[in-house]
C-alpha cells in the first residue's frame, strides 16, 4: 500500500489542501487552543471557588478534595469537548456515552 504512494504526488495533494483550507485549519486550530487554556484557567478558578466555599462551610476536607476534583474533571471534560468540537470533531456520541455514563 505505501509502494503506490507517489512523493511528489501526495507533495501536491498536501500543497493544495494547504492553499486551499489552510487558513480555516489555522483560526480553527488557533480557536481550540484558546477555548482549551481559558477553559483550563476557568475550571481551575472554579475549582478554587468550590473550596472556598466548602472551607467556609465546615465541610470535612477530605469530602472538599473529592468535590474540589470532581468539579474539576467534570469541567475539564467540557472543554475537551468544546475545543475538539472547534476542530471540527463530531463529539455527539462522546458526550451521549458520558451522559449515559452519568445516569447509571
Amino acid at each position: 500500500m505505501l509502494a503506490e504512494i507517489n512523493p511528489q504526488q501526495l507533495l501536491d495533494t498536501v500543497m493544495t489542501f494547504l492553499s486551499t483550507q489552510g487558513t480555516q485549519l489555522a483560526i480553527n486550530l488557533v480557536a481550540a487552543l484558546a477555548i482549551f487554556v481559558i477553559g483550563k484557567w476557568a475550571a481551575r478558578l472554579l475549582t478554587r471557588l468550590v473550596t472556598r466555599m466548602l472551607n467556609r462551610s465546615k465541610v470535612d476536607e477530605t469530602l472538599t478534595k473529592f468535590a474540589a476534583n470532581m468539579v474539576y474533571a467534570l469541567l475539564l471534560v467540557v472543554v475537551v469537548l468544546a475545543s475538539l468540537n472547534q476542530l471540527g470533531v463530531d463529539t455527539t456520541s462522546v458526550a451521549a456515552i458520558l451522559a449515559a455514563a452519568g445516569l447509571a
